[in-house]
């Protein structure tokens, strides 16, 4: 039987801490010699275990600092891409009725002013931390789309009615206070921000409407801008 090298076995416990929640899913690795000093073991054998999680496309280069790739981490991504979960989410729905599109949403959904709108309202938490959600969802669909109870979320279920034709999202991020909603849920201090992601998603004619209030360790900006990214680390730290 092969012995595993070191950095293999490097590679394999910090992928290990990444996928079960250790680290923060918005970690960035600035420094080869703490990991170093941290394991013991040369900056080489550090170098060779990041290179490792860069061909597996786990971490990305940025301005010489490795970061958590939001393809791998992002939840909702994942859901929009049909991959699965990296660490297995439970998700709960704790709304779900037909309304109907005011002015805002139905210039959001490209919709006319009354049409009927699905809404599915759930938040996503981990397994042994069921009763601490981290993210709330509002997903707005035009028409009536009845979601099956299934493991797998009304985003992910839509996604998948829509055969998985290409979509684009179009993505606003910004620090917010949380809704009365999010506090209740994700026992979010008023006085604390969360990251408000607000997605609108076009596939074909079809634009539906995710908007998400996710506690801000938990928090993979797509796409960030610094700004964002600087202001949810710092929230972290």
């Amino acid at each position: 039987m092969a012995l595993w090298q070191k950095d293999e076995l490097l590679a394999k416990d910090l992928k290990n801490r990444i996928f079960s929640n250790k680290e923060p899913f918005n970690q960035v690795i600035t420094s080869e010699r703490k990991i170093a000093q941290r394991y013991s073991v040369s900056r080489n054998t550090v170098r060779k275990a990041l290179n490792t999680l860069l061909n597996e496309n786990i971490l990305y280069l940025s301005n010489h600092k490795y970061v958590l790739n939001p393809f791998n981490s992002d939840p909702i991504y994942r859901d929009l891409s049909g991959i699965p979960q990296s660490t297995k989410l439970i998700f709960t729905i704790s709304n779900h009725k037909l309304i109907e599109a005011n002015k805002i949403l139905a210039t959001q959904l490209n919709i006319s002013l009354g049409d009927k709108i699905t809404l599915y309202e759930y938040f996503l938490s981990l397994p042994l931390e069921e009763f601490i959600p981290f993210e709330y969802n509002y997903l707005y669909i035009p028409g009536n789309f009845e979601s099956k109870k299934t493991s797998e979320t009304p985003l992910k279920q839509y996604c998948q009615h829509l055969y998985n034709s290409q979509i684009i999202e179009t993505q606003n991020v910004k620090l917010a206070s949380p809704s009365k909603k999010s506090q209740f849920y994700l026992q979010a201090p008023a006085n604390k921000k969360v990251v408000k992601r607000t997605s609108t998603f076009d596939c074909d004619d079809t634009k539906f409407l995710l908007i998400s209030e996710i506690i801000a360790k938990w928090a993979t900006i797509f796409n960030p801008s610094q700004k964002i990214q600087k202001e949810v680390n710092a929230f972290v730290e």
